[in-house]
């Protein structure tokens, strides 16, 4: 199976080249794709335009796993309970419960996987772009849970295997 990095900077601000920094490794070891936008976006677009330069979005069993920027991972292990639960057909997304809010009948927006056919849920296509910087992963969910496939939360990876640095670029998106 093919690891298909695609790494969106949504608008770091030119004097910051951290960026490039962080995904050295990756695109030296697994020769990522690179979007970077010019400005800051919504993120719903930046996930979608993320999408979109998948190899996922032509095997419909295939994976996709949205990861935040501000996340740390502490040990190994969540990937595969991530996997794990989307070997379920009747699984249409999985995530952390929590991550940003204390109690969300949602998986949050910092990290979550769904196979790719999830992306079309509710007959509509991607993330809705209305949602300027919230609730796009809530209105996601919704459609899953809509067309029939369960959400699982994994909450005990929070904290033990995930941490997530709560808002530590939300200064990018006033």
């Amino acid at each position: 199976q093919t690891l298909d990095i695609i790494y969106v900077d949504n608008g770091t601000p030119s004097n910051e080249d951290s960026w490039e920094q962080s995904v050295k490794w990756s695109w030296e070891t697994h020769k990522c794709k690179i979007l970077k936008f010019d400005a800051a976006v919504c993120l719903a677009r930046a996930w979608n335009a993320g999408f979109k330069m998948t190899y996922a979005q032509y095997h419909p069993d295939g994976r996709v796993l949205i990861l935040n920027n501000d996340l740390i991972f502490k040990q190994q292990g969540w990937l595969d309970q991530f996997e794990a639960e989307l070997q379920k057909e009747e699984v249409g997304i999985v995530g952390i419960s929590g991550m940003s809010w204390f109690f969300s009948p949602f998986v949050q927006g910092s990290i979550f996987a769904f196979r790719p056919k999830m992306f079309y849920a509710g007959g509509e296509v991607g993330f809705d772009e209305r949602f300027e910087f919230t609730c796009e992963e809530t209105d996601f969910n919704t459609r899953i849970q809509r067309d029939g496939y369960q959400m699982v939360q994994l909450p005990h990876l929070k904290d033990k295997y995930v941490v997530h640095l709560e808002g530590a670029t939300r200064n990018h998106y006033r």
